[in-house]
């Protein structure tokens, strides 16, 4: 299988925690709320980035509803698990920001004029209401829709990249976004494929019947010149299409892994028998076009244990170790970069994870714990 290790941007620790709660929201009361609105977060104020690469941003909200996601959301630190290690892996030119806000309704942005990635506080009750109407259990809900979330935050990253690097991307860009959230999922393991499953199945679910009937039973049918506009205007392919496509590079990732994936509501056997070269061009472009912007293995490994032995140091002093304690964990600071280098090229499997953990423990004896 061609190597995407530039797209494995470390989403490793993410698919491993568990998903943030939100079966508990009432959705269809609040999205009642959005009816006749569109979601629009342009002028809604962003504390300025301060240095390159992607910074995250919770932006307050008075919704009772809303402000439940937000802290959900920032408690687990799900953004910055996600965006922050990318700052190691690519050379960012721009102070970008990611930011959850209130938008109104439904909706997910790339404002490049901005550089600001946005997130609407309203998609996660959106995407509830959309596994919803289609079927699925109460006990799976939070997976599913952490997924999709998830999905739609890379998609939206896809876009960022392009701008960031001024990419070559021929055809259809949100397609392109599409593709770049998908290889970085399927990327890493298990958990984070069902991520990219469950973006593809919110995007066909947005045009079943259970949803429409659902939707239109909720805040009424939309008018008839409307969907007609919105046919001929919207940029995206069609959510079955979309489904199908991801299908499609999962199973050619590992045709023999997911050969779950051929037949019955999953991919046409005549799609899935060139699935795998689909993928293999489309691995290679992506790696061809993020490759020159990408830093060295070396030094990506140099920066994450660097970050890691820091957060412990700062842990320390925070929680009011010792002079001595401190003053000679300094000094063997460098000696503790190295080895942890040193297990990385051995095992990064497990020093990433460890990583991982020790960049976002909240306490000295939290970060010692991590294995």
């Amino acid at each position: 299988m061609l190597c995407v290790s530039v797209l494995t941007l470390d989403t490793q620790a993410l698919a491993e925690d568990a998903p943030v709660k939100v079966s508990d929201l009432d959705d269809k009361s609040f999205l009642v709320t959005t009816k006749g609105k569109q979601a629009n977060s342009s002028n809604i104020s962003v504390p300025k980035a301060t240095k390159i690469g992607i910074q995250v941003v919770y932006s307050p909200t008075q919704n009772p509803v809303l402000n439940k996601i937000r802290e959900r959301y920032m408690k687990a630190q799900v953004w910055e698990r996600v965006f922050e290690p990318v700052n190691d892996v690519l050379k960012f030119k721009n102070p970008t920001t990611f930011q959850m806000a209130e938008c109104g309704a439904p909706g997910a942005f790339w404002y490049p004029a901005q550089w600001r990635m946005v997130m609407c506080y309203e998609m996660i009750l959106n995407a509830k209401f959309g596994f919803e109407a289609n079927g699925v259990s109460k006990q799976d809900i939070d997976a599913k829709v952490h997924g999709a979330i998830i999905g739609i935050a890379w998609h939206e990253f896809g876009h960022f990249i392009n701008s960031e690097f001024d990419l070559p991307v021929v055809g259809n860009t949100e397609d392109a976004a599409d593709q770049v959230s998908t290889l970085v999922l399927i990327g890493q393991n298990s958990d984070s494929v069902s991520m990219a499953k469950a973006h593809a199945e919110m995007q066909a679910h947005g045009e079943s019947d259970a949803y429409m009937k659902a939707a239109a039973a909720l805040l009424g049918a939309a008018p008839k010149a409307m969907q007609t506009l919105k046919a001929h205007m919207i940029r995206h392919s069609g959510g079955k299409k979309r489904r199908h496509n991801t299908l499609c590079l999962i199973y050619g990732s590992d045709p023999t892994r997911y050969a779950n994936l051929v037949g019955g509501n999953g991919l046409h056997p005549m799609r899935a028998a060139r699935c795998e070269e689909e993928f293999q061009s489309v691995s290679r472009a992506w790696t061809k076009l993020l490759m020159p912007h990408s830093h060295a293995p070396q030094d990506i490994i140099r920066k994450r244990c660097t970050t890691a032995t820091k957060k412990l140091l700062a842990l320390m002093g925070a929680e009011g170790a010792p002079a001595g304690a401190i003053k000679k964990a300094m000094a063997a600071q460098e000696n503790a970069i190295a080895q942890c280098t040193a297990d990385y090229l051995k095992d990064q499997k497990a020093t990433q994870k460890r990583i991982q953990c020790v960049r976002f423990a909240k306490t000295f004896q939290e970060a010692r714990a991590c294995k």
